[in-house]
């Protein structure tokens, strides 16, 4: 699932009973991930769509948007190798600087807690919670921090972010974790049976790698 945006930012988890994210979804598709370096790497046979690329990539994540950067960081981590290509200029200004109750906790699980991206004049909170009532009236609602305590667990405070600022902000991550950021734009896809074995680029390069991540939104 993503976050309910007009493009797809994150990869929504569950929460814990702490409130905290559960990146459940991160660690198999990494488990699954390794699985196949390590097959490739032993020198075991492999079908054609498997073979480890002379780049030595092991996932190419198509989109350098917030949910491609937030992937190829989570990956990185993982101490996968890792290619992400954006097709649009990195210094255009973004859309999307609203962002709703499940953002902060993905972004701190990115190391960037809603204090310290307020405390950088990045953010600001939103100032409050609008209800539909049933009899058709609004109401204006100051979410207060218990609401995200154990038994309710439920983050209502939200913030709007400069998207310039946090973009170079996830960018500079993103290269500090050894990612490739490649400045491109997919074309086309070459398959293989069932599997996406490479992608072909407007500038002429065809990327392989045994993983491939759509994060174009």
């Amino acid at each position: 699932m993503c976050l309910p945006t007009k493009r797809c930012l994150f990869p929504l988890f569950p929460l814990r009973e702490d409130g905290s994210a559960v990146d459940d979804g991160w660690t198999r598709l990494i488990e699954r991930i390794e699985v196949i370096h390590q097959t490739a790497t032993h020198g075991l046979p492999q079908s054609p769509g498997m073979e480890m690329p002379e780049t030595g990539i092991d996932v190419t994540v198509i989109g350098g948007g917030l949910a491609g950067m937030a992937a190829s960081i989570h990956l990185a981590k993982a101490g996968l190798r890792v290619m992400c290509i954006e097709a649009g200029a990195v210094d255009t200004d973004a859309v999307g600087e609203s962002l709703d109750w499940s953002a902060p906790s993905l972004l701190e699980d990115l190391g960037l807690p809603m204090e310290e991206l307020i405390a950088r004049k990045m953010a600001t909170y939103k100032r409050h919670v609008t209800l539909k009532l049933g009899d058709g009236c609004d109401q204006n609602y100051l979410p207060g921090d218990w609401l995200g305590r154990p038994p309710f667990n439920l983050e209502l405070r939200t913030l709007h972010v400069d998207r310039s600022q946090l973009n170079q902000l996830l960018r500079q991550m993103v290269l500090d974790h050894g990612v490739t950021f490649l400045q491109d734009k997919v074309l086309a896809v070459e398959t293989k049976g069932k599997r996406v074995a490479a992608v072909s680029t407007q500038l002429g390069r065809k990327i392989s790698s045994p993983w491939f991540i759509d994060a174009s939104g």
